[in-house]
């Protein structure tokens, strides 16, 4: 479910049809109502993103440290090692929030990386002539995580990374780090949070406490959930390289 359809979802559970289900000529998803343009979509998704943050703050676990590892196979090319980090197939997940460390290890060495100013991909050809040797860079730009140079003997790239639940930035994202099946608690706590909004509007406020009780129920869900998780599944997984695209 992206943004766009959570509003959608929060107006049905308000009693407020969105235009995506009725016959209004030039209708899409995530539109406001122009019979009830209140709540906003900018209030909606401020209401979404409250709730995200609620839920990282009371259950334990969800904001954390998490390793992944990378195959590297040695090579005499030039140019740096690129490898896709953030698409579905990438070294971290959407959860991401950053990346803190970058460890290159092979046989016994085990050397962390220097952050490079990603000015120097502005210089691609200087950079495309480099030979392979020791990595001893990497620089993260869009969606890529850049090594420099490239190895020439077969080792590891292993990254350190924040992870949490990362609240959809656009109408098209969905709310990273949280299985599906607690999207609607995400939801129910975000048409709370909207009743906090809707100052003078007694009937919305009425319709939004009632979501309190299942709400709370759908946390402690939550809570339960993130509790029995085994610690193995945050364990570094190692990823063939015959899985990544690599230039």
């Amino acid at each position: 479910m992206n943004r766009a359809q959570m509003r959608d979802w929060i107006r049905r559970a308000l009693q407020i049809p969105p235009p995506i289900d009725t016959q209004l000529a030039g209708r899409y998803e995530g539109q406001a109502p122009p019979w009830r343009p209140e709540p906003s979509n900018p209030l909606i998704n401020q209401a979404i993103e409250a709730a995200c943050n609620l839920v990282v703050r009371e259950v334990p676990g969800l904001d954390q440290l998490r390793t992944a590892q990378y195959a590297l196979t040695g090579s005499t090319d030039t140019g740096p090692a690129e490898l896709s980090l953030y698409d579905d197939s990438g070294l971290v997940g959407p959860d991401a929030t950053g990346i803190l460390k970058v460890v290159w290890k092979a046989g016994d060495t085990r050397k962390p990386l220097e952050p490079a100013n990603t000015f120097i991909l502005t210089r691609m050809q200087d950079i495309n002539a480099v030979g392979a040797g020791t990595p001893s860079l990497y620089a993260v730009s869009g969606r890529s995580l850049y090594i420099l140079p490239r190895p020439n003997v077969d080792g590891i790239i292993e990254v350190l990374y924040g992870a949490s639940v990362l609240p959809p930035a656009s109408d098209s994202d969905t709310i990273a780090g949280l299985p599906s099946q607690f999207i609607p608690c995400v939801l129910h706590l975000a048409i709370v949070e909207l009743g906090k909004y809707m100052v003078g509007d007694n009937e919305m406020l009425t319709r939004a406490k009632a979501f309190e009780a299942q709400a709370a129920q759908e946390l402690d869900s939550v809570l339960r959930w993130a509790s029995s998780r085994a610690a193995s599944e945050y364990d570094a997984q190692l990823i063939p390289d015959t899985r990544r695209y690599r230039r």
